[in-house]
C-alpha cells in the first residue's frame, strides 16, 4: 500500500518514544524527553520535546545537506539574503509578537578576545549558558549580542559580544561565566 506523503515530501509515517540520558557526575543527572522520527535515509526529521512540552531541537536532512560544509554553506545564504530574518519573524508573529518590543539592558559588559586568530568555532551550548546567568529569558533585556560570527579574523582586545542585563547581579554572573570559559576557538 502506497504511504500518503506531507507537502514537505516527508512520508506522514512516523516514529515515536522517549529519550533518556543519565550524566555519571557529582551528583548524577538525569535527562529526558520524547522524540519523534519522520522520513528514512534520504530525507527526514527529528523532533525532541521536553517533558513540559517545549521544542528542544529540530534535525532535518536531505540532499544536498550532506556535510557540514553544505548546511554551513547553506545557513551563511539563508541569512546574507534575509530569508532567515523572515522566517524568524513568522515564528514570532506566530506566538505573539511583544508590543512594545522588549528593548536589550541597560547594564553592559564587553568580552574581549583572548589572543588574535580566526574564529574557529562558536558553543552555541556556552553561549546560551552565560546568556541565562544574565537573567534571560525572564530578564527581557537580558543575554548577549554577538559581534564576532565563525570565520572572522579578531585580534586581541576586540569584542567578541557584548552583555546586556537589566540586573547587577546578572551581568556580574554572566561576565564571570565568560571569564572562565567565553564558548569562542580563536587559532
Amino acid at each position: 500500500m502506497p504511504r500518503a506523503t506531507a507537502q514537505d515530501g516527508l512520508k506522514n509515517e512516523f516514529w515515536t518514544g522517549r529519550i533518556s540520558l543519565q550524566v555519571q557526575s557529582e551528583p548524577v543527572q538525569s535527562f529526558s524527553a520524547s522524540f519523534e522520527l519522520r522520513g528514512g535515509p534520504e530525507r527526514g526529521e527529528l523532533s525532541l520535546t521536553s517533558p513540559l512540552g517545549n521544542v528542544l531541537g529540530v534535525l532535518r536532512w536531505a540532499p544536498g545537506i550532506g556535510s557540514e560544509d553544505a548546511a554551513n554553506s547553506r545557513a551563511e545564504r539563508l541569512l546574507d539574503s534575509g530569508e532567515a530574518k523572515l522566517a524568524f519573524d513568522r515564528i514570532i508573529d506566530a506566538q505573539g509578537r511583544r508590543e512594545p518590543a522588549a528593548v536589550p539592558g541597560a547594564l553592559t559588559a564587553e568580552v574581549a578576545a583572548r589572543h588574535s586568530g580566526v574564529v574557529g568555532a562558536i558553543n552555541g551550548w556556552r553561549i546560551a549558558e552565560i546568556a541565562r546567568t544574565t537573567g534571560a529569558p525572564w530578564d527581557f533585556g537580558g543575554g548577549l549580542e554577538l559581534r564576532a560570527r565563525r570565520g572572522d579574523t579578531v585580534r586581541a582586545g576586540d569584542a567578541l559580544y557584548t552583555i546586556r542585563s537589566n540586573s547587577p547581579k546578572g551581568i556580574e554572573a554572566a561576565a564571570a561565566a565568560a571569564a572562565s570559559d567565553d564558548g569562542y576557538e580563536i587559532a
